[in-house]
């Protein structure tokens, strides 16, 4: 007898806390493991996965030029002679392959995740404060 998915799951993945599968919109599979059904998981290096694979759809479908663009470029209302110098020159390759040589952690600035643009408190911490981003080696 075929152990269930469940259970290899379980056995196999124990840092996994929680995981669905959707196919053609439909739900076909769950799991939360004990109090974990409705607790918010960061999901962290999947983004990657994801996000390339969304960017591939709108190379495809000419919504972007390259993934040589400047990053920057789609963020017009943030370019000023304060920007930091690195930022205006990272594309959209060097994020999704992470090579951008930008300063990272697991352990934003202060206030970073409470923000209600993350995106513009990034840019904005980076040309006022370089001191508060810690820089990580992955």
């Amino acid at each position: 007898m075929q152990a269930s998915p469940i259970v290899d799951i379980e056995n196999e993945y124990p840092h996994i806390h929680s995981t669905t599968v959707h196919r053609s919109g439909d739900l076909v599979f769950e799991l939360y493991k004990n109090g974990y059904k409705n607790k918010v998981r960061t999901v962290r290096s999947i983004t990657k996965s994801i996000l390339s694979t969304l960017y591939g759809i709108a190379l495809q479908q000419g919504e972007l030029k390259s993934l040589d663009d400047r990053v920057i470029s789609y963020f017009p209302e943030y370019l000023s002679n304060n920007l930091d110098s690195q930022l205006s020159k990272v594309s959209i390759r060097h994020l999704l392959s992470m090579t951008s040589g930008l300063d990272c952690c697991d352990r934003q600035a202060r206030g970073f995740f409470k923000s209600k643009n993350w995106t513009k408190f990034y840019i904005l911490t980076r040309r006022t404060n370089r001191r508060i981003m810690v820089h990580c080696r992955v």
